[in-house]
């Protein structure tokens, strides 16, 4: 929450401190400059990138890859929501309603212990 208060120096000092998937994700989110300048070469230089490195980096080919039916099963839920993005940002809004409406239809699946 303190994040858009932070100086450039108190941003690279804590982004050095708690670099992660989640941090990367919310720099992304709510501060495209940081992430461009610092944030993005950094993910662009990993040697092994994840499904959220690469959603990160826009890598069309393999966020294509992704959406198809065999590839989906190994995402998590969280790597769904994030190819939904993708895909509708991307103008594939059919097949990110055919992600969307699979995750609801397994949602409803579930049964939580309230």
């Amino acid at each position: 929450m303190k994040w858009p208060g932070y100086t450039l120096d108190e941003k690279n000092k804590k982004y050095d401190k708690f670099a992660c998937h989640e941090l990367n994700l919310y720099i992304y989110c709510k501060d495209p400059p940081f992430f461009r300048d610092f944030v993005l070469p950094f993910i662009q230089n990993k040697i092994e990138k994840t499904f959220i490195d690469r959603f990160l980096l826009s890598d069309d080919q393999y966020l294509i890859k992704a959406s198809s039916a065999n590839a989906l099963s190994e995402l998590n839920a969280l790597e769904k929501v994030l190819l939904i993005l993708y895909l509708k940002q991307n103008g594939k809004i059919e097949g990110a309603k055919g992600i969307y409406s699979y995750l609801e239809s397994a949602n409803k699946i579930l049964k939580y212990d309230t």
